[in-house]
């Protein structure tokens, strides 16, 4: 009996084995006038196989690179578009290097590390401790948002000092957000990651409207008031 696993490999199997013994018998014809035309039929029997690929854009010329692979890259005929070579195809691309750094404390996020650099940089004075206030406040909620229980103030006071290598330190008798308060922030933040997953569609095209605040934005304060916005925004 002729089983399958006797006979030659199928190049590509959504073609079937038919199409594999044209392509076969095609490499035999000897005038190349006479293989561009079996060549063609070849691509209309591919083409009536998967009806589909019409909705494709550039489908015929993926059809003819089918039938280059069906061949084994041995294709001599007068084709419509540039064959492919066989490096072309197998090849792999090169492994993309990916931008690799490290976060100290995680559920601070890689943001708030940036802006704790950038303000460390800063001279002392009473625009340096109101940023240092409002980073606070936002390691807090940061916190709050990831883990259940509660957090000391001189838990962030401590957590900030490690994050600026000893630059930020806040000055004594400074007082945070309520945690009463900044949990229902929170509760609202994880209703909306929620409602993100669900209807994703629906808030990305929000997100297209809304105005993005870059890092440099933020931390770029000219007046008294700009604490309060960069408070409502990162």
């Amino acid at each position: 009996m002729d089983y399958n696993t006797s006979r030659t490999k199928i190049a590509i199997p959504e073609f079937g084995r038919n199409v594999q013994n044209l392509v076969d018998q095609l490499k035999n014809i000897n005038n190349k006038e006479q293989r561009t035309k079996a060549a063609k039929i070849i691509i209309k029997v591919m083409k009536n196989m998967n009806p589909g690929v019409k909705d494709t854009p550039d489908y015929q010329h993926k059809l003819w690179d089918f039938l280059t692979i069906i061949s084994d890259f041995n294709l001599d005929v007068d084709a419509p578009f540039e064959l492919p070579s066989r490096e072309k195809i197998f090849d792999r691309p090169k492994k993309l290097e990916y931008f690799e750094s490290k976060i100290k404390v995680k559920h601070y996020g890689k943001t708030l590390q940036l802006l704790i650099d950038r303000v460390s940089e800063w001279e002392d004075g009473a625009e340096r401790d109101e940023m240092i206030r409002v980073i606070c406040n936002q390691m807090k909620k940061n916190y709050l948002m990831w883990n259940r229980e509660s957090i000391t103030e001189s838990t962030i006071f401590k957590d900030l000092k490690n994050l600026s290598n000893g630059k930020l330190v806040p000055k004594p008798g400074i007082v945070l957000l309520d945690t009463q308060d900044l949990l229902v922030k929170v509760k609202k933040r994880k209703r909306r990651l929620e409602a993100e997953k669900k209807y994703p569609s629906k808030f990305n095209r929000e997100r297209k409207t809304e105005k993005i605040i870059s890092v440099e934005k933020v931390i770029d304060i000219s007046n008294e008031s700009s604490s309060k916005k960069i408070e409502n925004t990162i």
